[in-house]
């Protein structure tokens, strides 16, 4: 009977162990921004934009939530950014303008 409880400890720590995976850290995913600033990879600037909003309190479009975004990238990476203006891209739909350094 303890061989058997012992067998099935074992397949539960076996699963919690390749279940637990590595979360990104902030340091990746500025180590990802500055890459892709700096080879213009838009995709990857995208990719780490995104995290970003999903970490922030509300993903909605407002002024706020992008000087919050600002606020995150200056906070976690090593430089600078700011919004250089908000909702004044005149596409459909607007867009705002972030410059990052």
């Amino acid at each position: 009977m303890t061989r058997k409880y012992i067998s099935l400890l074992a397949m539960v720590l076996l699963l919690v162990v390749l279940s637990c995976s590595k979360e990104d850290s902030d340091e990746d995913y500025c180590q990802e921004l500055l890459d892709g600033v700096t080879n213009s990879d838009v995709e990857k600037v995208g990719h780490v934009i995104t995290q970003f909003i999903n970490g922030l309190p509300s993903q909605d479009y407002t002024e706020e939530n992008i000087n919050n975004l600002v606020n995150v990238i200056e906070d976690y990476c090593d430089g600078s950014a700011a919004m250089l203006c908000f909702d004044c891209i005149q596409t459909l739909p607007s867009q705002t303008e972030i410059q990052i350094w």
